[in-house]
């Protein structure tokens, strides 16, 4: 008996131990089950962000499953689970993506459940594993940032910063003034770590790529903003730090972040002030207050203490909220700064502008600079309607505001070069120092003192290459009255009469570099009080300059389209120093300004006037989805690697395609060529991508080229000075690479 009950102990911990041994060989296994069910789910999520550009397509109440489509939608016939046993079976649920400035965030949710052969009902709870996903947000110019800066002396050269996903921020390029933030001074091509207190992640990262790029600013998760770089005027935004410059490790602008205070939203920053935008929707800015540049209603004086900018209070009104910029942009069109001036538009699309107005680019009618910010009107300074805008561009004297309900575009500011596109401005001759004028009585063109402010000397270039008048300058559509100038016959007073009664011909439609006007019969002259005719086209009398314009006024629309049954609407606007590039709703681009590298893509011969639109030249059939302008030197018809070598303009076609126009020294157009590449690309050449890849966008500038493909993957070519490629050398290169410094953005990480 004592025996059989040693045996039966002994059977029986045989027993709980096989019992044990099963159990935990079942929990591996469910939990192997369970991780390749998460697994199936970011593989699931990482399949759909893919489609999208990383933009998730799915909802909290349509979230992603194994039997779901990318929008959350159940597919028929689709499996419901990972795993479908009789006794096991396991799904996923994908949550929404919230984003978190540069960084989106969501959970995947594996479960499972186990059943008994002979039953549906589940034996337990189900069992999950949650996982949090950080998702690098698609890559655009607030994670991968480039910036410049031109006529710096010492500090001339570019810089690269890169936004990990982890929150890490890298830096490489130019740091004379400590702009990387790495806690030191000196260049390098080789990524240094920007130096963030402990505990900061960043979120995205701001230079500025307008040739003022003097200081990098990184947004934190937390809401805060550490900027480095160049400090003279306190710009920086830290009291404690004054005007101690420079600055190689970050420090906090103002308080933003803290606790009890708004958080940051964006950064950006011209060579005096940096501006703040917050989360509640106001503008803050610190630096040097020359020309009125913070907006607080100040002239002149430096405060390292933000002070808030005097737009309208917030309220429930959008025109009161400034619109936070897009990091998925080639460049901000919500709020630009450039030179001396800043421009904000408002979420209800009220644009406001603040500082130097020498050119009258705040459209007010007058060269007088705002202290504080004034809101932006068409077509004359007072009681007109206001500018309401989808898009800013702004190259430093000019303002461009794209309304995209209507297409229109306004423009104000410089027009040394034809930059304001046509739009209506005086045209003085150059001989007699007077303007042309619309005789009310009889329509015949005459000479009086040149006046901003006259309607009758409102005089617009059209790309169907005609010179019109407004018989109403209080107007502003495409098919409001207007008439034509008229080539009546050599001696003959030019007229205005009705566009196109006379044949094209007949309509004065053309002007060389230096602004000269002609027509069939010769060039327009000077006879008496009289504009004529003349078979005579030298000299300064023959020559014509568009003047400055003071006020917002209608850019003239692309040649009616029989298709669309009108005039086609612009849809982007992409501006730099002189010149301008607009793409229409059919996808054509157009240009005007400067042309001294044949940057505008038109073929035309180089030269530093031209002030009406010309059509690009692109492959027939193309649409433009995306242009950029970058200019450095836009008044010298030099060649050679000097400033005027970074002229250029690029167009992303619908095809991910890219071409692009200008100066080619460095290799920028990216077309394989031998190096130095020619000094003038007159019209667009395709650039040479890897096989495969499609661009969403594209940056450039300081000869260096930066393309954002639709997976996300960065590609660089031109000039690598301070290693901005970010492939570990200083060596240029005219081909597209996919360098290793440009491309450290993991997709998911969890």
């Amino acid at each position: 008996m004592i025996a059989s009950v040693v045996m039966l102990m002994v059977l029986l911990s045989g027993l709980t131990a096989s019992s044990s041994l099963s159990g935990g060989i079942r929990a591996q296994y469910d939990n192997k089950q369970l991780k390749l069910a998460v697994q199936s789910g970011v593989a699931m999520m990482n399949m759909c962000m893919a489609k999208s550009y990383n933009l998730a397509t799915w909802t909290a109440a349509k979230p992603l499953k194994p039997n779901t489509d990318c929008k959350g939608d159940p597919v028929s016939g689709a499996a419901q689970y990972v795993l479908d046993t009789s006794t096991l079976k396991t799904s996923f649920e994908v949550g929404e993506v919230t984003f978190e400035n540069g960084a989106q965030r969501t959970s995947v949710i594996g479960k499972l459940d186990r059943y008994r052969s002979s039953s549906s009902t589940p034996v337990a709870a189900t069992v999950t594993d949650t996982r949090n996903i950080v998702i690098g947000a698609q890559s655009g110019f607030s994670n991968v940032t480039f910036g410049y800066c031109a006529s710096c002396g010492a500090g001339d050269g570019a810089q690269l910063a890169v936004v990990l996903a982890t929150g890490e921020v890298k830096a490489l390029g130019q740091n004379d003034n400590g702009r990387l933030g790495v806690g030191a001074i000196g260049s390098s091509p080789t990524q240094r770590t920007v130096v963030l207190p402990g505990g900061e992640r960043g979120a995205a990262a701001f230079s500025n790529f307008l040739s003022i790029g003097r200081q990098l600013s990184i947004l934190t998760v937390s809401g805060k903003v550490y900027s480095a770089g160049s400090n003279e005027y306190g710009q920086l935004g830290n009291p404690a730090s004054g005007t101690t410059n420079p600055i190689s490790t970050p420090v906090q602008f103002g308080s933003y972040g803290n606790s009890g205070q708004p958080t940051a939203t964006y950064a950006g920053m011209s060579n005096y002030a940096t501006y703040v935008m917050a989360s509640d929707n106001n503008i803050y800015s610190a630096g040097s207050c020359v020309n009125g540049v913070l907006g607080w209603g100040c002239s002149s004086g430096t405060s390292a203490t933000p002070g808030r900018v005097n737009l309208p209070t917030p309220t429930s009104d959008t025109n009161t909220q400034p619109q936070n910029v897009s990091s998925s942009s080639s460049s901000a069109d919500n709020m630009v700064i450039d030179r001396l001036n800043v421009y904000t538009r408002m979420k209800g699309g009220a644009v406001y502008g603040w500082g130097i107005n020498d050119y009258g680019q705040l459209g007010t009618g007058n060269t007088t600079q705002a202290n504080s910010p004034v809101r932006l009107q068409a077509l004359s300074s007072t009681g007109s309607p206001y500018i309401n805008a989808t898009q800013l561009s702004f190259n430093g004297t000019a303002i461009y505001a794209l309304d995209g309900s209507t297409g229109q575009v306004w423009a104000a500011g410089s027009n040394d070069q034809g930059e304001q596109l046509g739009a209506g401005v005086p045209i003085r001759n150059n001989s007699t120092g007077t303007c042309m004028r619309v005789d009310p009585s009889t329509y015949y063109l005459v000479m009086a003192a040149c006046n901003g402010g006259d309607g009758w000397q409102f005089l617009e270039w059209w790309p169907d290459q005609t010179l019109r008048f407004r018989t109403n300058s209080g107007t502003f559509g495409p098919t409001d009255s207007m008439l034509c100038a008229h080539d009546s016959g050599a001696g003959a007073v030019v007229h205005m009469g009705t566009c196109g009664a006379y044949g094209p011909t007949a309509n004065i439609y053309a002007h060389n570099s230096t602004g000269t006007i002609t027509a069939a019969s010769g060039c327009m002259n000077i006879s008496g009080s009289n504009v004529i005719m003349s078979t005579s086209c030298g000299g300064t009398v023959n020559q014509w300059t568009p003047l400055n314009n003071p006020y917002m006024r209608p850019v003239p629309r692309p040649p009616y389209d029989s298709t669309l049954g009108r005039n086609p609407k612009y849809v982007k606007v992409t501006t730099d120093n002189r010149t301008t590039v607009l793409v229409d709703e059919n996808g054509a681009a157009w240009a005007a300004g400067g042309n001294n590298r044949g940057q505008m893509g038109t073929g035309s011969a180089r030269s530093l006037l031209q002030p009406m639109l010309k059509r690009v030249i692109l492959p027939n059939g193309s649409k433009v989805v995306d242009a950029y302008v970058t200019e450095t030197m836009p008044n010298i018809l030099t060649d050679g690697a000097n400033l005027a070598s970074y002229n250029n303009a690029y167009f992303v076609l619908s095809d991910g395609s890219v071409y692009g126009a200008g100066a080619n020294n460095h290799g920028q157009l990216g077309n394989k060529v031998a190096l130095p590449g020619p000094d003038a690309v007159l019209t667009p050449v395709k650039m040479e991508l890897p096989p495969g890849v499609l661009a969403r966008s594209v940056q450039s500038g300081f000869g260096t080229t930066v393309v954002i493909s639709t997976t996300g993957k960065v590609y660089t070519m031109g000039n690598n000075s301070n290693g901005q490629l970010g492939d570990n050398s200083v060596a240029s290169s005219s081909e597209p690479k996919a360098n290793a410094y440009t491309n450290q953005r993991g997709n998911v990480t969890y």
